[in-house]
């Protein structure tokens, strides 16, 4: 969608009182319960070109974003930009900003209630909406309010486990469907980076495929399951007891509304 010639790309990342603009991303329209009781969070529709891509619940206490939500619709093309900054959303730090996302350095205010990129120093910046599951608009994903400090070993096993088995996968069993996806974290402070950003201790992935019945070929079904990983060089169960009471948003309800 873009061309080499002379391109203007337009990212955006509105700030929003609901989803309801973006809800699209949520299975059934409905945003996950229980995410915002643990701490202040500001919910973001992020946007490209005047469409909207993913959801994100962004915390700025943390400075990290507590979950994103996005739609993966099986393809053989993996998503890549090698070249794309990293952007930050304005909103966040200047109320009376511009809803585009922007560089540090046009923003007033510049990381008061988000990370910086000298927050990543000695870390990986780890998608959880992953530009390989996204071919068609990978710069999309590039902004940190999609992004937690992770382990660098830690994020190449997750993402390469993760988009194994969504890509190679689960994809090719939810064939007649839709795959809504939930990527979030369990955040911490007793781990944080620079005083300011949350190290979170687990990221996970909670995956429903939505499909209507093929009576011709006997296809399509719902179904849903869930992948965790440390981000912590402990123990799985360990991380969770120091989780700072967030282990509730793991138990919580992903489509409340679905019988």
């Amino acid at each position: 969608h873009f061309s080499l010639l002379h391109t203007t790309v337009h990212r955006a990342a509105k700030v929003v009182s609901s989803f309801e603009e973006c809800k699209g991303s949520f299975h059934h329209g409905s945003e996950p319960e229980g995410f915002d009781s643990r701490t202040r969070v500001i919910r973001i529709c992020q946007k490209k070109d005047n469409v909207y891509h993913f959801a994100t619940l962004y915390s700025p206490e943390y400075r990290i974003p507590v979950y994103a939500a996005y739609n993966y619709t099986n393809s053989t093309t993996r998503g890549r930009c090698p070249n794309c900054p990293w952007l930050i959303e304005p909103q966040l730090d200047q109320p009376d900003g511009d809803d585009e996302m922007a560089k540090p350095t046009t923003v007033r205010g510049a990381g008061e209630n988000q990370a910086l990129d000298s927050d990543y120093t000695g870390y990986n910046r780890g998608h959880l909406n992953p530009v390989c599951l996204n071919p068609r608009n990978p710069e999309a994903t590039f902004t940190l309010t999609n992004a937690v400090p992770m382990n660098k070993t830690q994020n190449i096993n997750w993402y390469w486990y993760s988009e194994h088995v969504i890509r190679n996968h689960i994809s090719h069993i939810c064939i007649n469907g839709q795959l809504y996806l939930v990527t979030g974290t369990l955040p911490s402070k007793k781990f944080t980076q620079n005083g300011r950003v949350s190290v979170p201790t687990v990221v996970w992935t909670a995956v429903c495929c939505s499909a209507e019945w093929d009576q011709v070929n006997g296809l399509g079904y719902d179904f849903s399951f869930a992948l965790i990983q440390s981000n912590i060089r402990l123990p799985l169960e360990n991380l969770i007891d120091i989780g700072d009471q967030w282990v509730a948003p793991l138990t919580v309800e992903l489509a409340p509304n679905d019988e």
